[in-house]
């Protein structure tokens, strides 16, 4: 699969949060599964405080350590603009939804 630079988080800032996954990965092990599959050059962006200064899904795989507590959203679906979003959260902010998926109030 030849896919575009950029894939996680949203398209734009108009993606609806039924398009996303939300994961807070435990380790660099759950890390990497909530990434699988994603292009290497796809760009990621980290919000202030995060600790994380990886800016390619490709960086991200090299990590060896995660820290506790942020919240990893990629898109369900690869489009040209796609991006890894990460922000600082907890399970204390996601919410399941009637048909079982995650959704946060970050």
């Amino acid at each position: 699969m030849n896919a575009p630079a950029a894939f996680i988080h949203s398209v734009s800032q108009s993606m609806k949060p039924d398009e996303l996954f939300r994961n807070v990965p435990a380790n660099v092990h759950e890390l990497r599964l909530a990434i699988a599959g994603l292009p290497k050059d796809m760009k990621v962006i980290a919000h202030s405080g995060t600790d994380i200064s990886e800016k390619t899904v490709d960086e991200l795989r090299e990590r060896t350590t995660w820290p506790a507590g942020l919240v990893v959203t990629t898109p369900r679906e690869l489009h040209p603009k796609s991006i890894v979003k990460i922000n600082k959260g907890s399970l204390e902010n996601l919410k399941f939804t009637e048909q079982g998926d995650v959704s946060s109030d970050l």
